[in-house]
């Protein structure tokens, strides 16, 4: 006799299911030559090499919801080892994690990862007659760290406004002070 196995198959060492790859199976016991005795007493024994009983490992529920994403390279039903890539949604860029960090594994049931995090981009800052826009880091798309300088074109001091700012999540910042930012106004 053997152990009844808990979904209701035997396999070979591997627990590969030939009949449904999409299936993972994992080991849960060993059947040793006194394997009614070991079914009683839970005994777990490989010492000889006789097939083993083998569980269908659990399948994950919907990935994990990362905001401002978009997700990819997965699908229903989500098995062990299934991997969905995770990309900034369109008007959103990367500020921590990397492309390695930016996926989510199932494993036996559970998901490992995403670790990302996607911020807004800024609009194009508000430029007033008179305005020059200058920057190293200032070009469109405009992502979080990048700052603008601006100056009257015509050399004269401002009437108001800043004289850089930076873009953090969406909005345009006075860099110093991290107060919204204000378009500087020219004479």
């Amino acid at each position: 006799a053997q152990c009844a196995a808990l979904d209701g198959r035997l396999a070979e060492p591997d627990c590969e299911d030939e009949h449904a790859n999409e299936l993972f199976y994992s080991a849960v016991y060993w059947i040793s030559s006194n394997t009614a005795e070991d079914c009683v007493r839970g005994r777990q024994s490989p010492q000889d090499q006789l097939p083993f009983v083998c569980q269908h490992t659990p399948t994950c529920p919907d990935p994990p919801i990362q905001e401002n994403t978009v997700i990819s390279g997965c699908t229903e039903p989500y098995d062990h080892e299934e991997v969905c890539s995770y990309a900034c949604a369109p008007g959103f860029h990367m500020y921590e994690g990397t492309e390695t960090s930016a996926t989510a594994t199932c494993l036996t049931g559970l998901w490992h990862g995403p670790y990302m995090t996607c911020y807004a981009n800024c609009p194009d800052p508000v430029l007033n007659a008179g305005v020059e826009m200058a920057g190293d880091s200032c070009e469109s798309p405009y992502i979080t760290g990048d700052m603008c300088f601006f100056d009257c074109i015509s050399g004269q001091e401002p009437l108001g406004g800043d004289h850089d700012m930076s873009c953090l999540n969406g909005d345009w910042i006075h860099a110093a002070q991290n107060q919204t930012g204000v378009a500087l106004v020219c004479p």
